[in-house]
């Protein structure tokens, strides 16, 4: 068996194991492109300012009042939607599965604070939710999630055997691409296939990888340090811990011998009991410093000064009862590719950055990271490059189709030779 008859099976038998998970894949992410714009329907926008005059701390704390129990998971202001203020609401159902929270968009007018609408149970922003739920894990959770990576590498894996296939050589490659419309079925489909093809491959490659490594971690790590990047360009979540060392022997560990000294009157807490961020007064524990608590007007100013001539896109509270947690602002810049990445602050408790990831300023690999959401959704230029990426979203359910009639006439053919051949072997005897 030749190379290009065992690459020609192999690009069949990954065409019918995942180009209609590919295809479904794809079309329900067209679907979701422009879900932002969507939701918008669902606001009173007749009066809409985009001048921020009202005090979004004020406004936050309007909406906690009106949604009771309700927590604000995220806030984008009209830099990122094009409208006005939009803040993501999540009501904990007390299951343990997170997803089985509820979770709908409230919209405001910067300018007054406003509300102007929301999407709670709104039928059509549900219908695109669980849209976007089936195109990250097909509603099947991590196993969906898996699934989902899979088939962006296989699309990986139809672009490389696909273009082996078709590649005539130089001195024939003018032939390659003519249009033969109105030739016979085969010709016909063949010249659709691989026109197809060949307009989706930029971009089926950047919709491939990056949805592979949303997926795997492993990948995405793969892609970070193969284009140079370092552990100061990922985030906090994603670095490698190094081994904690070994602990001291209980010999050395041993308390000193008890001496004549006099003890303190009052008696002081262990060192084991006494947080990293308290000290002791007095025989009391008290917190080393009286931070007062950010807010979303404080976490943005602080944030943009952090990265002076950026603009705020989105801001993500810490979620209650992690003390740990930080806010995290995403920043917009010049050259930003898209609304869904930028420059990332991510803030302490007193307002300094405890981290800061500015793409500009980064390797290649971590810049191909911190930019991942907007090269995969397509928001790097506007609506123009949405609608690309919608209208790219419906290609590959056309290679599927021409791919399967590409299969059915060669099928006829060799079926015609066979019973051709039989004929002819009948009337000789």
């Amino acid at each position: 068996m030749t190379v290009r008859k065992v690459i020609r099976r192999v690009h069949l038998l990954t065409a019918v194991i995942a180009g209609l998970l590919l295809s479904v894949v794809t079309v329900s992410g067209a679907l979701v492109v422009f879900r932002t714009e969507m939701d918008w329907w669902y606001a009173d926008t007749s009066a809409l300012s985009t001048v921020r005059s009202a005090n979004l701390d004020a406004t936050a704390k309007v909406l906690t009042e009106r949604y009771s129990g309700a927590q604000i998971q995220r806030m984008v202001t009209p830099a990122f939607t094009g409208n006005g203020d939009e803040w993501i609401l999540r009501d904990d159902r007390g299951t343990k599965d997170f997803a089985d929270d509820e979770v709908w968009k409230v919209f405001t007018d910067p300018a007054t604070g406003n509300i102007l609408g929301d999407t709670r149970a709104a039928l059509g922003s549900s219908f695109i939710a669980w849209m976007a739920r089936f195109h990250h894990n097909l509603w099947l959770g991590s196993t969906g999630g898996i699934l989902v990576g899979s088939a962006g590498l296989c699309l990986l894996g139809f672009i490389i055997t696909g273009l082996w296939l078709w590649w005539p050589g130089i001195k024939r490659l003018r032939h390659r691409f003519r249009l033969r419309l109105g030739k016979s079925g085969y010709v016909r489909h063949y010249d659709l296939h691989s026109w197809i093809g060949l307009i989706g491959i930029p971009w089926f490659l950047v919709i491939a990888m990056t949805g592979a490594m949303f997926e795997f971690e492993w990948l995405r790590t793969a892609v970070h340090y193969g284009l140079g990047g370092t552990q100061a360009d990922r985030p906090l979540s994603l670095r490698r811990v190094p081994p904690s060392p070994p602990s001291p022997p209980s010999s050395v560990l041993a308390a000193p011998a008890e001496t004549n000294s006099a003890k303190p009157l009052v008696e002081v807490k262990s060192k084991s009991s006494v947080p990293a961020s308290a000290r002791v007064v007095g025989g009391e524990i008290k917190p080393s410093v009286d931070y007062p608590p950010l807010t979303f007007s404080s976490a943005i100013a602080a944030a943009e000064s952090a990265i002076p001539g950026t603009t705020v896109l989105s801001i993500i509270p810490p979620r209650p009862g992690r003390a740990e947690a930080t806010w995290s602002v995403l920043l917009d810049y010049r050259w930003n590719v898209g609304s869904h990445s930028g420059a990332l602050v991510q803030l302490q408790r007193d307002g300094t950055p405890k981290l800061i990831l500015d793409p500009r300023t980064m390797s290649v690999g971590g810049w191909v990271n911190g930019q991942m959401w907007g090269l995969h959704t397509g928001t790097w230029f506007g609506a123009w490059s949405k609608m690309l990426y919608l209208l790219v979203g419906l290609l590959p359910p056309m290679l599927l189709i021409t791919g399967i009639g590409l299969w059915w006439h060669r099928h006829r053919l060799k079926r015609k030779v066979t019973l051709h051949a039989t004929a002819t072997t009948e009337k000789i005897e």
